[in-house]
């Protein structure tokens, strides 16, 4: 009978680690420097650094080094080298990075 408890003790704690990480959509708070920009003709890409104010979701948290690393979707392609740039950080089911 320990041994069935012990199993399903340690069968849910791996569920709930597996269900933990593969979250979507990952999100957070941010306040960073724009470090590059690509416009294309139907959308618009930025990539941060220079993190000032950096808050993971508590429900789905986007690790900041995966927001420093890859391109983030825009709405807004005003943005240049060097401007302040701030909101929510969503990715997808997919890893893509959009901006709200």
């Amino acid at each position: 009978m320990k041994a069935i408890f012990a199993f399903a003790v340690a069968f849910s704690a791996l569920a709930i680690s597996q269900s933990a990480s593969a979250c979507s959509p990952a999100e957070a708070q941010f306040i960073a420097k724009v470090s590059a920009v690509h416009a294309g003709p139907t959308s618009c890409y930025i990539i941060i650094s220079d993190i000032s104010q950096y808050n993971e979701s508590g429900v789905c948290a986007l690790n900041s080094s995966d927001a420093t690393s890859n391109w983030i979707k825009v709405n807004n392609c005003s943005y240049k080298k060097g401007d302040d740039v701030s909101g929510y950080l969503v990715q997808d089911a997919l890893g893509n990075l959009s901006l709200d």
